[in-house]
C-alpha cells in the first residue's frame, strides 16, 4: 500500500514539474483567470442586457411575468461559473508554483 501511494505522489510531482517547466501550467492558469474575469463581467452585463431587451418589446409580445426592474437572479449561473473558475485558477496556481517555490526555499536554506 505504502509503495503504491509514493508511486501516485510520484506521479504526480512529474506531471507538476513537467506543466511549471513547459509554462503549460501557466497558460492554464491564465485562460482560467480570463474565463473566470469574462464570466464577472456577464454577471453584471447579462440581466440588464435582458431588462433592456424585455423593455423594447412592444406590450402585446410582453409576457404578464413583465418586470420594470433588472433581473438579477439571472446572473447567478454566471455568479457560480466565475467563482470556480477563479478557484480553479488559485488551486492551480498554488498546487504549480507556491509548492515549487516553498520547496525550492528550503533546499536553498540548507
Amino acid at each position: 500500500m505504502r509503495h503504491k501511494a509514493g508511486k501516485e505522489q510520484g506521479m504526480f510531482e512529474r506531471l507538476r514539474k513537467a506543466l511549471v517547466e513547459s509554462y503549460v501550467g501557466a497558460i492554464a492558469a491564465g485562460w482560467l483567470v480570463a474565463e473566470g474575469l469574462v464570466s464577472a463581467t456577464r454577471i453584471i452585463t447579462q440581466p440588464i442586457t435582458m431588462w433592456a431587451a424585455w423593455s423594447e418589446l412592444p406590450r402585446m409580445e410582453r409576457s404578464p411575468s413583465y418586470r420594470r426592474a433588472v433581473p438579477w437572479e439571472a446572473s447567478l449561473p454566471e455568479l457560480i461559473s466565475s467563482v470556480l473558475l477563479l478557484l480553479a485558477a488559485f488551486g492551480l496556481l498554488r498546487w504549480l508554483y507556491w509548492t515549487a517555490l516553498r520547496n525550492a526555499s528550503g533546499a536553498a536554506g540548507e
